[in-house]
């Protein structure tokens, strides 16, 4: 096992160390137990691919068709990162 610092806001602070009293464990146990969870590893299944699915729907489309899949599935984010790129 290796030591990691990394720098906490207060609020987290006192969450963490008022969750470690609670179940009596360190505040490293807590932390990684926490860590586990959000990044899926080391619970013995598999990990969640937040991609894997897209544009996923009943009626399956060829992979010719990515292109204009993706323009439907992500049309607001595409259009608003292209109006912030003209800076307006």
């Amino acid at each position: 096992m290796k030591r990691t610092t990394i720098s906490l806001p207060d609020d987290l602070v006192v969450a963490l160390e008022r969750e470690a009293r609670r179940g009596r464990q360190s505040r490293s146990e807590v932390a990684r137990v926490a860590l586990r969870a959000y990044l899926q590893v080391g619970n013995g299944g598999t990990r969640e691919l937040p991609f894997a699915a897209v544009g996923h729907n009943e009626a399956a489309r060829p992979a010719a068709e990515l292109d204009q899949l993706l323009r439907e599935e992500w049309a607001d984010h595409i259009e608003r990162d292209s109006f912030d790129d003209r800076g307006r």
